[in-house]
């Protein structure tokens, strides 16, 4: 007799309190137990269970008296196809161990008619691992036993555990840590199993334990909890001879034979002062052993079923090595000593260097760090020509967007950042670049943004992006900028304006940075280059912040304060700068 649902069947009564038992008499036997725990109700096959439940007019699904399956208050159902009918009433053939069909047994009698039909039970998915035997009329028994667990609240519960002395480590379910109310601690832990799979656990707590049959065999340990420790065991009913053998024993669990659901598992740490000596074993049968929880049954035994039967095995380890832990904390803690450039950063600083010139206005000139140089990247004119043609579409449907559009492109022409080429021939041209505007209306600085798509594929299927180096990250974090702008009392903020276009490209690569444009849709579409710097190309943040620090090394020695700030508090083209009060003498 079980106090809790959880650790009997789930088709068995209502859940009761731990001190409240309900005396039944048998309807099969006469003995003082209910229908469920009756062996010879579990020698019959689901058929003739059906007949007897019928014959003493019984619930199909608790197999209780005085109502029936549409009356029941039990929210229980079968375990194998959950319909309304209890798990030992279910047919896993389509005809019973006499040859009569199924359907001739359950013939008139609608309160059975959920009983269902299942060909093969579902392969167990848990922490175990599974195999499956084909065929056989025998199983392996895991280790079980009932025990009384106390809640934080001193109250006792019975609660079903697996015995494996193959586990490092003891567990309970996360059902059963809410159900006692443990205090739960964090648990920086994964368990593995066969296979090396990893499964994080959900914390640890401490628990409780003593023998229902002896309250002085108390154990207390340590368990970490997880979702599910593994599916019910055993996988397969018992052959009522196996439960013959041992029914004068005091079993630690008295439904072995039963598949039922784990609650927790002992694992090795108290396995060995669990156990006794004494070995009881019968003919063609599982060993029972004796433990201070009761015997145990456990081994090779006779299923009652003959289809396919699935094992289960359970081997869990915890591999916690502290060492390793506080080594990776560590190793993530660790402030970096340096960036340590790659082959393609370190190729892309060589051209920089050897290509970087500055003019006498002091203006710098840079050239696209290529990783080859194209004689021909192909035919880019045809899709800019495309695009350019759709942008002037969209300027007849939004004339504001037109307004600030013009204006930019005029803004390039005043400053000679963007310059018309007479005469040129498309296939002069390296590459043509498409471009398109992010309007923001609401903005009051920048309300129109041109944006170049420097990764557009030419009909050779490369784009400009795709024969450029991106080069090294040069961007401070913006963690030290926030930091050091808060580290003094005075505060300064400033940006670069047009910080792309304040540097030249050199004239031999002005070519691949050509577009399409005209005023007027009177006029003819003229091909232009860009100057400078282009947005959108992939070198572009790097040879900006690169000529910045150049500029920085460069007038170091003049201007050694302002010299020392670009290289710390530059972020991108704004600066964050904060300083103390000198006193002048």
């Amino acid at each position: 007799m079980h106090s809790f649902a959880i650790s009997a069947d789930s088709n068995s009564s209502d859940v009761m309190s731990n001190n409240t038992y309900e005396k039944l008499i048998c309807p099969k036997c006469k003995g003082d137990h209910k229908l469920f725990k009756c062996h010879k109700f579990m020698s019959l096959t689901p058929a003739e269970r059906v007949h007897v439940v019928k014959a003493h007019n019984l619930c199909f699904n608790c197999l209780h008296s005085n109502h029936g399956v549409k009356n029941c208050s039990s929210n229980s159902s079968c375990r194998k196809c959950s319909k309304r009918h209890h798990t030992l009433l279910h047919f896993h053939h389509k005809s019973d161990a006499n040859g009569k069909d199924n359907s001739e047994v359950l013939k008139g009698n609608p309160s059975t008619s959920s009983v269902s039909v299942e060909s093969k039970p579902s392969p167990p998915v848990s922490l175990c691992s599974t195999s499956e035997l084909v065929q056989s009329k025998y199983t392996v028994l895991l280790a079980t036993a009932q025990v009384h667990v106390v809640s934080h609240f001193g109250e006792n519960f019975l609660f079903r555990f697996l015995i494996d002395s193959a586990s490092q480590c003891s567990f309970i379910t996360q059902r059963c840590c809410q159900r006692l109310k443990l205090p739960v601690n964090r648990a920086c832990l994964t368990v593995s199993g066969i296979g090396v799979s990893e499964k994080r656990v959900n914390g640890q707590a401490q628990l409780k334990f003593y023998s229902k049959y002896d309250i002085h065999n108390k154990y207390t340990m340590d368990v970490l909890i997880v979702d599910k420790i593994t599916d019910q065991l055993p996988t397969c009913v018992i052959d009522s001879e196996v439960c013959d053998t041992f029914k004068n024993l005091r079993l630690a669990d008295d439904e072995f034979y039963r598949p039922s659901e784990i609650d927790g598992m002992i694992g090795a740490e108290l396995v060995p002062y669990i156990l006794k000596g004494l070995r009881i074993s019968g003919p063609d049968s599982p060993v029972a052993l004796d433990s201070t929880l009761g015997f145990i049954i456990m081994g090779k035994a006779k299923a009652e079923v003959t289809n396919n039967i699935i094992q289960s095995y359970c081997c869990v380890n915890s591999p916690l090595n502290m060492d390793q832990l506080i080594q990776q904390f560590w190793d993530i803690e660790e402030v970096p000593n340096g960036t340590v450039l790659n082959a393609d950063d370190l190729e892309c600083e060589k051209l920089f260097a050897a290509s970087v010139k500055r003019d006498v206005s002091g203006r710098y000139e840079v050239a696209l760090p290529f990783r080859k140089i194209f004689s021909d990247l192909g035919d880019s004119y045809t899709s800019a020509l495309r695009r350019f043609q759709n942008l002037e579409k969209r300027f007849a449907s939004m004339p504001l967007f037109k307004k600030q559009y013009m204006e930019v492109i005029r803004d390039y022409f005043d400053q000679g950042h963007l310059k018309t080429i007479s005469g040129l021939h498309p296939k002069s041209c390296g590459y043509f670049i498409p471009y398109h505007g992010v309007f923001k209306a609401s903005s009051s600085s920048t309300p129109l943004r041109v944006v170049f798509d420097a990764t557009a594929k030419t009909d050779n299927g490369i784009s400009l992006n795709d024969a450029l180096y991106t080069g090294p990250k040069l961007q401070t974090d913006i963690f030290d900028i926030l930091l050091n702008f808060r580290f003094f009392q005075f505060a300064m903020t400033s940006d670069v304006k047009q910080m792309y276009r304040q540097i030249e490209l050199c004239p031999p690569h002005q070519k691949y940075q050509c577009i399409l444009w005209r005023f007027s849709g009177e006029e003819p579409i003229q091909i232009c280059q860009l100057t400078t710097v282009v947005f959108g190309v992939k070198s572009s943040p790097y040879l900006a912040l690169r000529t910045l620090r150049q500029l920085a090394d460069d007038e170091a020695k003049k201007f050694p304060l302002a010299s020392e700030i670009i290289l710390r508090d530059i972020y991108i083209d704004d600066n964050l700068f904060c300083g103390r009060k000198v006193d002048r003498a």
